[in-house]
């Protein structure tokens, strides 16, 4: 959802918001996380709530857009991979450094947690546009 306030006709600044959906994964290719079986990487995903602010300068056919976003972070779904033995495994950290895994639905240790990826940060954009 945005908001925008022209100043003329040629200049305007917005507010806005919304969710923004993304998709990862966590590759192990030097097996840090102990593996004995061979396995594909572990896969999530995450949706995250934005706010932007900006302002765009506007001509006949082009415009300039100057863009600044907040990204908060969401909270992403199972980390998780199939390997060979075909069960499904998540992605965890031991004593806060080293990663390794667990089957799905069994328990932490008092020293482990899950696997966490943070997406959210501050972007900034410049976008030029031709509208015909």
């Amino acid at each position: 959802l945005y908001v925008m306030r022209r100043f003329g006709k040629h200049f305007g600044l917005y507010l806005g918001g919304g969710m923004q959906a993304a998709s990862f994964n966590v590759i192990d290719e030097g097996n840090m996380a102990g593996t004995t079986l061979s396995h594909p990487p572990f896969k999530g995903t995450i949706s995250s709530p934005y706010g932007e602010a900006g302002m765009v300068l506007t001509g006949r056919h082009l415009s300039l857009r100057l863009t600044v976003r907040q990204i908060m972070s969401g909270h992403p779904s199972d980390i998780t991979s199939t390997f060979a033995d075909g069960v499904k495994y998540r992605l965890i950290v031991k004593d806060g450094k080293t990663l390794g895994y667990k089957a799905l639905g069994d328990p932490l240790a008092g020293d482990e947690r899950y696997f966490n990826v943070g997406l959210g940060g501050m972007a900034a954009g410049i976008s030029l546009a031709y509208s015909f």
